[in-house]
């Protein structure tokens, strides 16, 4: 945390000989991993390490990282210029969210991670946006909630909304969100880019997400604490007014709360007094999530506590979405499964793989509609519904 902070607020990290003796490094390592902070640990220790023999592998491992960050970020920042130089030529609208533009608000952009580049396109130029990438050598791997494509070692999601029907969000956020063609602004460039206010909102709904399925880490805390450190001239009555339409102000206030308890940077909105049982499980929460989840076995149970719990008006058809498309997946991704191996190259063979696949599920894992959840899991699903609670999603 004092690291973190140290970076946020431009200050070097000063650790003892003694401090540093005492620390667990492969620990240190392991979260800065599922946290994606390597390249920020590694600057702010890289003058405790030099010269220090004792030092080497972990300084080695954090530099390795580092230089990895540096690529796939100078990677992303060649791809996105690419691709508005190229859709202005062909007259395609659209702007960038998350990624780059989160990053430029960083103390140094090149040291956070780099994912998807997400990008949203006016609804009728999807198909010549599509046309065009593939012109650009990306390919189309699959159309899931919006189009998945690939070029070397760049992913892009390409889409028409900020939210989608599918997710786990409500009528009314799906709504809000779908105005943001109104809040977008052209640079002297000519290129779009969202309005940084509605931008801050978006980011908000973003990170709430990510936190529900238990998907969050510390970095999806530091975007929030970034931009708004960044961005000095943002209209905080306007967005107070736009988080309490779709109930996100509590949530929002209570970010910035621990981020300033965390990290010590100051919050644009008033402090929550926290109980210390609160703040204790919220931290580990984040804590032992990391970025994504990837480090958490128990996700799946998070994710589906999410789904049992989503506005029940829209319920019928998310459960219909979810299980349509997780049944019918493309031949792109069937070809992936060791199991549906068999239909490579014979895609009118996608029918039987389908329902193939459906069969090798039910015969390996039993009928889903009569399993029966544990006590342990119900008990997981039962805080992290509590948990939630709390935070006002």
């Amino acid at each position: 945390m004092r690291i973190i902070s140290d970076h946020l607020q431009g200050r070097k990290t000063n650790l003892s000989d003694s401090m540093a003796a005492e620390l667990d490094w492969a620990q240190i390592y392991r979260y800065a991993q599922i946290h994606q902070l390597e390249g920020i640990l590694f600057h702010q220790l890289q003058a405790f390490f030099a010269g220090k023999k004792e030092y080497i592998s972990i300084a080695s491992q954090l530099e390795k990282s580092k230089a990895a960050c540096i690529y796939y970020y100078a990677l992303n920042s060649h791809a996105i210029d690419e691709i508005q130089n190229t859709f202005q030529v062909y007259n395609i609208r659209f702007f960038p969210v998350k990624g780059l533009e989160i990053a430029s608000c960083y103390p140094i952009p090149m040291y956070r991670t780099m994912g998807d580049l997400d990008i949203v396109v006016f609804p009728k130029e999807k198909v010549k946006a599509s046309k065009t990438l593939e012109k650009l050598g990306y390919t189309l791997l699959e159309k899931n909630f919006g189009l998945q494509f690939r070029k070397q070692s760049i992913n892009l999601e390409l889409d028409t909304h900020l939210l989608h029907k599918e997710t786990l969000e409500n009528n009314k956020r799906r709504r809000y969100f779908d105005t943001c063609w109104k809040y977008l602004i052209v640079d002297s460039d000519g290129k779009y880019h969202l309005d940084i206010n509605f931008h801050y909102v978006y980011l908000v709904e973003h990170i709430k997400k990510h936190f529900r399925t238990r998907g969050i880490g510390f970095r999806q805390f530091i975007d929030l604490a970034v931009f708004a450190q960044k961005h000095s001239e943002l209209d905080w009555e306007w967005i107070k007014i736009q988080l309490q339409k779709i109930d996100l102000w509590k949530f929002a206030v209570l970010a910035h709360t621990y981020i300033y308890i965390w990290w010590g940077m100051e919050s644009p909105f008033s402090i929550e007094k926290l109980e210390q049982n609160f703040y204790e499980e919220t931290t580990d929460y984040v804590f032992s999530s990391g970025v994504f989840g990837f480090e958490n076995k128990n996700q799946s149970l998070y994710v589906a506590e999410a789904y049992l719990n989503s506005d029940r008006r829209t319920g019928f058809f998310t459960h219909f979405i979810y299980i349509m498309r997780n049944t019918f997946i493309p031949y792109s991704k069937m070809i992936t499964l060791p199991y549906c191996s068999f239909i490579a190259g014979k895609k009118w063979l996608l029918p039987y793989g389908w329902i193939y696949r459906v069969y090798y599920k039910l015969k390996r894992k039993g009928c889903s509609g009569k399993n029966k959840v544990s006590i342990e899991s119900k008990e997981i699903m039962d805080n992290h519904r509590n948990l939630m609670k709390k935070w006002n999603i």
